[in-house]
């Protein structure tokens, strides 16, 4: 059984060491080798990955690998890999037996020379049926432990699902201060208990975070919410505790771009107004049984210039969006200029009226995968002779509408005509009170469309087009 073992660990040698031989052969016969080392320096500065570069995916072997693939070219790269420490800052640990976790957490620690870090922690990988190998499981582990004494150096930390990884990165149950920490992406699921973190996360720095559930980390990002820009919250089935969210938001008093995924578990709606004083963007997401409107109608965002009303159900034929709770948000935010309907059935165009009749400022106005959108623009298409400063929402300039059908096409065509400017003079007139129609944006193909509804539909907007008045976008009039 010994001369067996003996025989077993020579044959892996040598598999080993004729592998090396291989790549060194490929090596030497590299086209890299004749190359003058200005061009060969040229070649690597545009295949290497910069510092803030975003152009590969996190998870991408590129961005796993980067370091790696580059030394193996040639021996030239290699000695420019190994002296270009930026490239050893973007770290990411995956469940995966091929892999030496620990042993690649420090080559890169090592050789990124102090520099802030890129992390990303990866133990979602889809375990096999019989379920995550032991020793697989603490291979992983043990990595993310080591890799704790450097998080202090993260730029960016990413955590995702699978396996609780916050305990791992503690040290005596306290997290790290993280000076160089701008970004943290949290897409821990339940498993990963907050209330173990006996301190909160000291990250001066940090401007940006998504999470699932922001009422279950408020107390850890006390100090931190205050500095955000970007807040995403993404859906999680039910939040720890809802009560606390109005004022976990007004506290991010610096607030640019807010998106919000509300559970599915309901709960009830704030009894004060939320305020989002400086927030541009607000992205509100929902699913079934969910209402949306009696949450989203306790925002008060007076600098508010775009929203997003999304509907994330599967099926949402059913689902109608009641909009009159919101009319207090529309109130409070006096320039807003753009309206984006993701997934909803808009046939209570009565209620929706209600509301934007508060939207004086509104411009774009776009409809994406909805239900029972043409009437919604059949109550928004002006009659003839009336002028515009009586319309609802007077200065809407474009239209973007996908995907649409053959009961659509007047309604959209009759919309157009009436709000662009037929008028004799070269220019159409400018005023503070309304605007005419200038852009129609629809799905390049008009798939939706039967045969005769697409000729007839493709000559109506030549014609429009024709006129000078209004642009066609999406290349259906060609």
């Amino acid at each position: 059984l010994h001369h067996l073992q003996e025989q077993r660990i020579s044959l892996s040698q040598s598999k080993q060491k004729l592998a090396a031989n291989i790549i060194a052969k490929r090596a030497r016969q590299a086209p890299m080798r004749t190359l003058l080392p200005e061009i060969c320096s040229e070649i690597f500065s545009y295949c290497a990955l910069g510092n803030d570069d975003l152009q590969h995916g996190p998870h991408s072997i590129w961005f796993i690998c980067a370091p790696a693939v580059l030394s193996n070219v040639c021996r030239r790269w290699r000695d420019m890999v190994v002296n270009n420490p930026i490239l050893w800052t973007r770290l990411c640990i995956r469940l995966d037996d091929k892999i030496n976790h620990t042993t690649r957490a420090k080559l890169w620690a090592t050789r990124s020379q102090q520099l802030p870090l890129h992390i990303t922690l990866q133990p979602s990988t889809l375990p096999p049926p019989t379920g995550i190998p032991d020793a697989l499981l603490q291979r992983f582990m043990h990595a993310v432990r080591w890799l704790s004494q450097h998080v202090h150096r993260a730029k960016s930390l990413t955590i995702e699902p699978g396996i609780p990884i916050i305990p791992l990165l503690l040290l005596d149950g306290r997290l790290p201060a993280m000076p160089h920490l701008r970004s943290l992406i949290l897409e821990t699921d339940d498993k990963d208990d907050a209330s173990i973190v006996q301190s909160v996360l000291d990250a001066p720095l940090l401007n940006q975070v998504k999470l699932r559930d922001l009422t279950s980390m408020a107390r850890i990002l006390h100090r931190t919410l205050e500095h955000l820009t970007i807040l995403v919250i993404t859906y999680n089935k039910r939040w720890v505790n809802p009560a606390i969210l109005g004022d976990a938001l007004s506290s991010c008093v610096r607030l640019v771009d807010c998106t919000i995924t509300f559970p599915s578990e309901p709960f009830p709606p704030p009894q004060d107004p939320i305020l989002l004083l400086e927030v541009r963007r607000l992205e509100v997401h929902w699913r079934h049984q969910f209402d949306p409107a009696s949450i989203a109608g306790a925002f008060r965002a007076p600098r508010l210039e775009h929203l997003v009303l999304s509907n994330d159900t599967k099926h949402s034929l059913n689902s109608r969006l009641m909009t009159s709770p919101l009319k207090n948000l529309f109130i409070s935010a006096p320039h807003l200029q753009r309206l984006t309907f993701f997934q909803c059935t808009l046939e209570n165009w009565y209620d929706l009226l209600s509301v934007l009749v508060e939207a004086r400022n509104l411009s774009q106005l776009e409809m994406f995968q909805c239900q029972r959108g043409s009437l919604f623009l059949m109550s928004l298409t002006p009659q003839s002779g009336e002028h515009p400063e009586t319309w609802f929402c007077p200065r809407i300039r474009r239209l973007s509408i996908d995907p649409f059908d053959k009961w659509d096409v007047r309604p959209i065509l009759d919309f157009v005509r009436k709000r662009m400017y037929t008028g004799g003079a070269e220019k159409a007139p400018e005023s503070d009170e309304f605007s005419y129609f200038e852009e129609l944006e629809l799905p390049r193909d008009l798939g939706m469309l039967g045969f005769q509804s697409r000729v007839y539909m493709r000559s109506q907007l030549r014609d429009i087009a024709a006129s000078g008045r209004v642009r066609i976008l999406g290349s259906v009039v060609g």
